[in-house]
C-alpha cells in the first residue's frame, strides 16, 4: 500500500521540493525574503512592468512568471493532458480566487506606509549594507542590554529586596547581555500557557471535523459552513466589545474566565444531539475566543523579559499550529472508528485537559498580573 502511495505520488513530492528549493534560491540571490516565489508577488511586478499601475519600486518583468507559463504548458503537451480539473463549484471557487488576488495586490501596493529597506537607509547614512547592519546590531544590542537592566531592578523591587541587592541584580543583567548569556524564561506560567495553547489548538481543530462529521451523519452538511460563521461572528463581537473596554479586573481572572467558557463551552458539544444546538454553543461561546488569545498574549508581557517577548510569542503560536495538527489528526482516527461520537470524545478530553493544565501555573500568573497595568515593550 505504502510503495503503490509513493509510486503514485512520487512526481508532486518531487514538485514540491524543487519549487521549495528555488524559493530558498530566489530569495539568497536577489528577491525580496518575504516572497522567493510568490506568484501574487510576481503578477503584480510584471502588470507593473506593463504599465497598469504607478508603483516603480515593484515594476519588474518577472522571468519567473515566464516559466512557469512555459513549464505548464510543456507539461500538458507531454501528458496529452488539456482539460482543467477542480473539486466542486470550480467557478465560485475561480471568482473567490480573484478576489483574493486582486485584495492581495492592492495591499502589495500600497507602499505609503512601507518601511523603507535597509539599503535605503544605508544609503541615507552614507554607508555599505554591510556597514549600515552592523552598526543598527550594536545599537540592538545596546538597547537589550538597557531593557534587561531595567527589568533586572523592576523585578528586584518588586521582590521587596534592598537597595544593594537591587544594583547587584541590575550589575549582573548588564554583565549577562555583554557576556550573550541569557536568563531562561521557562517558569511554570510561561510552560502552563504554551501547553494550554498547544491544547487549544488541539480541541478546536478536532472540533472542526467532528462537526463536519457529524452534519454529515445528519446529512446537514450543507450548513457546516454556516455554524463555522457564527461561531467567527460571535468572536468578532467579543473582540470589538473586549478591546473598547478600559479594564480593571485583573489580567489572571480575565484569562481564566474566557478560557473556562471556550474550552467548556467546547467540550460540551459531545452532549449535542442536534446540529444548531453546536451553532448555538457557538454564539454564546464566540465572544469569548478572541478575548482569550488577546488575554494569552498579554500575558506574555508579564511572563517573560521584554527582551525576550518575540521568544516568547513564538513558542505559543508554534505550540498551538503544533496543537491544531496533532488535535485533528487524532480526532480522524477516532471519526473513523466511531464515528462523529468518537470525535468529539477527543474535543472534550482535550479540551477538560487542557483547562486543569493551564492551572499548574495559577501561582505565578496570578502573582505577576495582579495589579492592572499599562505595559509597553520597547526594544
Amino acid at each position: 500500500m505504502k510503495s503503490n502511495w509513493f509510486k503514485n505520488n512520487w512526481l508532486i513530492l518531487v514538485t514540491g521540493l524543487v519549487i521549495g528549493i528555488a524559493a530558498l534560491v530566489l530569495g539568497v540571490h536577489g528577491n525580496p525574503g518575504n516572497m522567493g516565489f510568490c506568484i501574487a508577488c510576481f503578477l503584480r511586478d510584471t502588470t507593473g512592468a506593463l504599465g497598469l499601475h504607478g508603483a516603480e519600486v515593484v515594476q519588474y518583468f518577472r522571468p519567473e512568471i515566464v516559466g512557469i507559463l512555459l513549464g505548464s504548458l510543456i507539461a500538458a503537451v507531454a501528458a496529452k493532458e488539456f482539460k482543467g480539473r477542480g473539486g466542486s463549484s470550480p467557478m465560485i471557487r475561480f471568482l473567490l480566487g480573484v478576489f483574493v488576488m486582486i485584495g492581495a495586490l492592492m495591499f502589495l501596493t500600497e507602499l505609503t506606509t512601507e518601511p523603507k529597506s535597509q539599503t535605503q537607509l544605508a544609503r541615507e547614512a552614507g554607508m555599505t549594507r554591510k556597514e549600515y547592519r552592523e552598526r543598527e546590531a550594536a545599537r540592538s544590542k545596546a538597547l537589550q542590554a538597557e531593557a534587561a537592566v531595567e527589568y533586572a531592578r523592576n523585578k528586584a523591587r518588586a521582590e521587596g529586596k534592598t537597595a544593594a541587592e537591587v544594583k547587584a541584580a541590575m550589575q549582573k543583567a548588564a554583565t549577562d547581555i555583554a557576556a550573550g548569556r541569557k536568563e531562561s524564561i521557562w517558569g511554570p506560567g510561561l510552560i502552563a500557557v504554551c501547553v494550554t495553547w498547544f491544547g487549544l489548538g488541539a480541541f478546536q481543530s478536532a472540533a472542526s471535523i467532528s462537526i463536519v462529521a457529524f452534519a454529515t451523519e445528519a446529512h446537514m452538511k450543507q450548513y457546516t459552513g454556516f455554524v463555522f460563521a457564527c461561531f467567527s461572528l460571535s468572536s468578532l463581537i467579543g473582540a470589538l466589545v473586549y478591546g473598547a473596554k478600559n479594564w480593571k479586573i485583573p489580567l489572571w481572572k480575565r484569562f481564566y474566565f474566557c478560557l473556562a467558557v471556550v474550552n467548556l463551552g467546547i467540550g460540551s458539544f459531545m452532549f449535542a444531539k442536534h446540529l444548531w444546538v453546536i451553532m448555538i454553543i457557538y454564539l454564546c461561546i464566540g465572544v469569548c475566543q478572541a478575548p482569550t488569545w488577546v488575554n494569552g498574549n498579554q500575558l506574555m508581557l508579564h511572563l517573560v523579559p521584554p527582551t525576550r517577548f518575540t521568544e516568547g510569542m513564538a513558542w505559543m503560536g508554534a505550540m498551538n499550529s503544533i496543537g491544531g495538527s496533532v488535535g485533528s489528526a487524532i480526532a480522524g482516527q477516532f471519526i473513523d472508528r466511531m464515528g462523529s461520537h468518537g470525535g468529539f470524545i477527543v474535543v472534550t478530553t482535550l479540551a477538560l485537559a487542557s483547562l486543569v493544565i493551564a492551572l499548574f501555573g495559577f501561582k505565578q500568573i496570578k502573582e505577576s498580573t495582579e495589579q492592572p497595568m499599562l505595559t509597553s515593550v520597547s526594544v
